[in-house]
């Protein structure tokens, strides 16, 4: 029988090198987590009450982050180490994350998906999530 999982705020001195290694390991080096120390950080900064981490045993296994501006939110980084898929981990966090932004009145949580990443869209439609006719866009800002 698995061990059972906690689902909690991220705590910053406890669990930033356990995420960073977590999603090296979820999305790879070429990712957009490319430096997932500075994107955890960031995070932190903007909103560390929409960051949540799944834990199993002491160890990280999942996380999932949260954006909110004005009625809408975002759902980013939701990750789980592989050998603790298929155990409701992710739909717990996702649950979580989507229940903080209902409570800043938050009407529609959005999110997007790489393409290739069948596995991870039928994920996000057993949950309820569909695609929209939206298409994203999206520039870097480095250099300013």
């Amino acid at each position: 029988m698995p061990a059972p999982t906690t689902l909690r705020h991220f705590d910053p001195p406890r669990d930033q090198a356990a995420v960073a290694g977590l999603w090296t390991s979820v999305f790879g080096a070429n990712s957009i987590h490319r430096d997932p120390e500075f994107a955890v950080h960031q995070q932190r900064a903007v909103d560390a009450e929409l960051f949540f981490v799944a834990e199993s045993e002491s160890v990280v296994v999942g996380t999932v982050l949260a954006g909110f501006a004005a009625d809408r939110g975002w759902i980013y980084s939701l990750a789980v180490r592989a050998n603790q898929r298929r155990r409701g981990i992710g739909r717990g966090l996702l649950l979580r994350a989507e229940r903080a932004l209902a409570s800043r009145g938050c009407e529609t949580a959005s999110l997007q998906v790489a393409q290739g990443e069948s596995g991870t869209v039928q994920f996000y439609e057993k949950t309820g999530y569909h695609p929209t006719p939206l298409g994203t866009m999206s520039r870097r800002l480095a250099g300013y």
